[in-house]
């Protein structure tokens, strides 16, 4: 008999902000080994959900589980298995790729520090550009130098919010290749918040779909296109919601 894969839980969680429900009491389970695309207009709490996950923000009622054990019972060995990337980058840019990545891994406490930047340098493309200052990349660089910080600690959470915002299509093809080679396997969590579901489905394997606070869809591909998802974020376009 085999153990079953880790899991990160939401019971009945709810966040209020400035006595604003920014989202409302619901139940979701992610397991490990599932890629997951969460999506929903600008404003449906995407964000919000991927700070509490990340142990950024406790909720207001509800909890959060890993691995059965409420995230604030792991304490800082949480912050050790979870990364997060977010809109805000926080790269020195007057230091090199290698010198941001290295620093990082100090922060770590990685052993070998250098040889880690160093790797993922060449894991997401920048080996050539290890040397050069941060400000002169261009923003498709940035983000895949972000990656390589998102996961030196070998995370089993990844959580990635809205990663190919600011990005031409070339960008944008290069990030998803980089990101289809070192997304987590068998063991790990992967959360792709994004509102283009084109672009999640191709690292996704099941979506929750959230409006204004609340789960209102989860399932696989073909539940995503009966649920007609697309057409519903399109509405919100019309309106104005983005």
């Amino acid at each position: 008999m085999t153990d079953a894969p880790p899991r990160l839980e939401i019971r009945n969680l709810t966040k209020r902000i400035s006595g604003r429900k920014i989202l409302k009491g619901f139940t979701f389970s992610f397991v490990a080994g599932t890629r997951y695309l969460l999506t929903g207009p600008n404003g449906s709490g995407k964000t919000t959900l991927l700070k509490l996950l990340a142990g950024l923000m406790r909720p207001s009622d509800g909890e959060i589980l890993y691995q059965d054990r409420p995230l604030e019972d792991w304490g800082s060995a949480y912050g050790k298995m979870v990364s997060l990337l977010s809109h805000e980058l926080y790269m020195y840019e007057d230091l090199t790729g290698l010198e941001n990545l290295e620093f990082f891994a100090r922060l770590h406490g990685l052993p070998h520090p250098r040889n880690r930047a160093l790797e993922l340098l060449e894991r997401v493309g920048l080996k050539f550009f290890a040397h050069e200052p941060v400000k002169s990349y261009s923003q498709g660089m940035k983000q895949r130098l972000a990656v390589a910080k998102a996961i030196l600690h070998r995370p089993k959470i990844l959580l990635f919010d809205e990663p190919f915002s600011g990005l031409d299509l070339r960008g944008t093809e290069l990030l998803q290749e980089t990101l289809q080679e070192i997304l987590p396997q068998e063991d790990g969590i992967f959360i792709l918040a994004t509102h283009n579901p084109d672009l999640g489905w191709q690292l996704a394997d099941q979506y929750l779909y959230l409006e204004r606070g609340s789960l209102q869809a989860s399932g696989d591909r073909t539940h995503f296109i009966e649920a007609k998802i697309v057409d519903r974020l399109r509405q919100k376009i019309d309106v104005g919601v983005f």
